[in-house]
């Protein structure tokens, strides 16, 4: 008899350690954990993460409530039903959660590419403008107020720093017949200006225009003149640090002061150093 108590008294404290021991859900009927399942695979990734905060909230709420002492029976019995439903739910949302959300592997820190050296701009030199070789000594020969002329010169370019102007003066001997059939010899003394239409970089033939006085120093009969004129158009080739060719058209007269005067065509070829 003693026996039998004891084995009884036994039996009963194992199903009550394993009713403990079992998952409080276990008691949910298969019906209603497929219609939970359900439920579960509708919801989206947002809503479950939202759902399972709100039944762990819910939990402690009742997990509180069942710990009252002032329940019915039957009050008790539907908290718990709702606490199995509830750690059920979790559970499949825990393992739905934990296969959808991916493994984030840490980006790796992007470091800004150190600044390129630039390097430093070389001061370029300076630009300064082609000039000509200033003074230039020239030779030339031709016609002076249409008489038979020689005449050296010298030439200085951009006067008081005024690009493209030129100053000359010019010794010239003419010599000839003047409208009166008289032999006259002339030692003209020559001031001119210039203006240069081109550059002196400019390539090929380069222009100018000029115009000045001339003075009858000495004529045949050892007697002084008077002032004259000229006004030209020239063209020069050659480089400008260099020598050049050039040649000059134009019109001019030369006075003497006490004869008829000479006037006509000028026309000088010549090479200035």
């Amino acid at each position: 008899m003693k026996r039998s108590i004891a084995f009884f008294f036994a039996l009963t404290m194992i199903i009550s350690c394993a009713a403990l021991a079992a998952p409080r859900h276990g008691r949910l009927t298969p019906a209603q954990k497929n219609k939970i399942e359900q439920r579960v695979r509708a919801l989206n990734q947002a809503q479950r993460i939202e759902a399972r905060q709100a039944y762990q909230a819910k939990l402690v709420r009742l997990r509180r409530n069942v710990a009252a002492s002032n329940l019915t029976a039957r009050r008790r019995e539907l908290i718990e039903a709702e606490i199995d439903r509830l750690e059920f739910e979790l559970e499949l949302l825990e393992a739905k959660q934990a296969v959808a959300a991916p493994v984030v592997q840490p980006s790796p820190v992007m470091r800004p590419a150190p600044p390129a050296l630039q390097p430093k701009p070389v001061p370029k030199p300076p630009v300064r403008a082609m000039r000509h070789r200033s003074p230039q000594i020239g030779l030339s020969l031709g016609y002076a107020a249409g008489l038979p002329a020689i005449q050296a010169e010298a030439r200085f370019h951009d006067v008081f720093d005024m690009v493209r102007t030129s100053f000359r003066i010019g010794a010239t001997y003419a010599q000839g017949e003047d409208t009166d059939k008289v032999m006259r010899k002339h030692a003209l003394l020559a001031v001119d200006g210039m203006y240069r239409l081109n550059p002196p970089h400019s390539q090929g033939f380069r222009s100018y225009v000029g115009g000045g006085l001339n003075y009858d120093v000495y004529t045949t009969g050892q007697k002084s003149g008077a002032m004259g004129y000229q006004l030209f158009y020239g063209v020069e080739a050659g480089p400008a640090n260099s020598g050049q060719t050039f040649f000059e058209i134009g019109y001019g007269t030369i006075k003497t002061g006490f004869s008829p005067d000479n006037t006509g065509l000028m026309a000088m070829i010549g090479y200035k150093f």
